[in-house]
């Protein structure tokens, strides 16, 4: 059963389980065949409307024990962020087949309302757990950061952004019209804090400073291909 599956390894980068893609089709392949399904259902006396109802159970279903298998295997990524990335990915593929097939029909429309929501969740999660470290020099004196504490912000920022620009080059989102949205969020956040912090300390680090905003810009918008 769905419920119990457990794979070897996790999507490397945090990609599209290969469950999530059997399940579609293999949902697909069922609406394909929808006389013979009905009589797998509910035998060849019943009427369509009892037919349907079963269809939209067992597909609700199917989908339930996926999603709460897809949960499980998030745990399996050490880094909180790629948790969060792999829940991306495979939430928009989800909602991507639903929303582009017959599926949609059965499941109707407060379950795509309610999936969107959770891929907004999942991409805010993102967001603020994997650039918390970056955001962070912005936000609060940096001697409370014992390690960091003799030095400058703009120092910080810059160790700090390296660090998690080139871990997340290698996490790859496969949509490409989410892949730009997530670059778009990440960049509007990012840019805006280092914009403010450069405005509000003009001279100051100008020797510390490694990165122009259009530098920033241009770096963020080579993230996720994985």
């Amino acid at each position: 059963m769905i419920f119990y599956y457990k794979s070897d390894v996790v999507p490397q980068g945090g990609g599209i389980h290969e469950i999530t893609r059997y399940l579609l089709k293999y949902i697909m392949s069922l609406l394909d065949n929808g006389t013979s399904l009905k009589i797998i259902l509910v035998g060849d006396e019943q009427d369509d409307k009892v037919a349907m109802e079963t269809l939209q159970d067992t597909v609700a279903t199917l989908i339930s024990h996926m999603e709460i298998m897809l949960e499980k295997e998030s745990h399996r990524y050490k880094d909180a962020g790629l948790k969060q990335m792999f829940m991306v990915n495979n939430v928009n593929f989800l909602l991507h087949q639903v929303e582009g097939s017959e599926i949609r029909n059965l499941l109707g429309d407060d379950w795509v309302l309610k999936h969107r929501d959770q891929l907004k969740d999942h991409i805010s999660s993102f967001i603020n757990i994997s650039w918390e470290s970056v955001m962070y020099c912005f936000h609060v004196k940096t001697n409370k950061i014992p390690i960091f504490s003799s030095l400058p912000t703009l120092q910080i920022f810059n160790m700090e952004f390296e660090k998690t620009y080139w871990t997340q080059k290698t996490w790859k989102v496969e949509n490409p019209l989410l892949r730009s949205n997530m670059r778009k969020s990440v960049s509007e956040k990012l840019v805006q804090a280092y914009s403010a912090y450069l405005e509000n300390h003009k001279n100051k680090y100008q020797r510390l400073m490694k990165y122009t905003i259009e530098d920033l810009e241009e770096l963020l918008s080579d993230l996720f291909e994985g």
